[in-house]
């Protein structure tokens, strides 16, 4: 029985996430009172996920001991996360008062009644002004992205225009360093050359010499 109850149970504000999902149930007295506990008993009776502190009452001073089931024992809650109230003011959603306002000294959502007692407080924003104003900021960080995009993009562009246009340089250096070299060494031949036969012809000279001075 426990199980079934549990499967078909709707929570508002039982998790963040949307849909027919596996979650972590909160304690619900709990989430009242904008307190996040997580859950470790499910009364049958009262039909709420209790956690260890808020179950005491449902055993202890409450006339007979109500049906506890130990949430531990069941393999998988499955929760179907209801949406419709989740706008509702915690404290005055009987009323059908909705979260109008937002508190930034408390942290917390107000609706109209609850705007009362925030009076004194400095940074109360209504939620729809508050969500313009957001809405402006992430356009405006969503512009100085694609901004920031653009011109990363142009500078590797520009890098890799300039790194091409360097190994393109080094390139025609080399090939002129090679001339130069190919060009010094064919220098160096000829002159080897001119000097070797200028060798040669002196020798052949001096033996000619040397054979007509020799004894018939």
């Amino acid at each position: 029985m426990a199980s079934r109850r549990l499967q078909e149970s709707n929570r508002d504000n039982a998790g963040d996430f949307i849909g027919d999902c596996a979650v972590t149930q909160s304690c619900e007295p709990c989430m009242k009172t904008n307190v996040s506990k997580t859950a470790t008993v499910y009364c049958n009776d009262c039909d709420e996920f209790l956690c260890d502190t808020c179950k005491n009452p449902h055993t202890v001073y409450k006339p007979g001991k109500h049906d506890i089931a130990i949430i531990k024992g069941i393999k998988s809650v499955r929760v179907v996360m209801d949406m419709e109230r989740m706008d509702m003011c915690p404290k005055h959603g009987k009323k059908k008062m909705k979260k109008e306002f937002y508190c930034k000294d408390h942290s917390k959502f107000c609706c109209i009644e609850c705007r009362a007692k925030h009076k004194k407080c400095d940074r109360v924003e209504k939620l729809a002004d508050a969500t313009a104003d957001k809405w402006s900021e992430l356009h405006a960080l969503k512009q100085a992205l694609l901004k920031l995009e653009s011109t990363i993009i142009a500078e590797c562009k520009h890098s890799e225009t300039g790194l091409n246009e360097s190994i393109a340089m080094i390139s025609s250096q080399v090939d002129k360093m090679r001339d130069s070299i190919i060009q010094l060494f064919d220098q160096a031949k000829q002159v080897l050359l001119s000097e070797a036969k200028d060798f040669k012809t002196a020798e052949i000279k001096l033996i000619g010499k040397s054979v007509t001075l020799l004894p018939k």
